[in-house]
């Protein structure tokens, strides 16, 4: 396993697409993965109607506020 999203649709209102967790393998961090994830992602809930992305980070996860 290399990456889990885990994501809600209409949350936490209609058009929103809410990425509760996002899990990269350690070994894949760092070198651009992340961003090529999220962006597949997020073109992946245009096609599908959402007009927002969230992602909910942990406020202790440095990497992640800087991602």
């Amino acid at each position: 396993m290399v990456r889990v999203i885990e994501a809600l649709r209409d949350y936490p209102e209609a058009d929103t697409v809410y990425i509760g967790l996002m899990l990269l393998e350690p070994d894949h961090r760092g070198g651009g993965v992340g961003g090529a994830v999220h962006e597949a992602f997020k073109a992946w809930a245009e096609r599908e109607g959402a007009a927002r992305l969230m992602l909910s980070v942990v406020e202790e996860n440095q990497a992640a506020q800087r991602f």
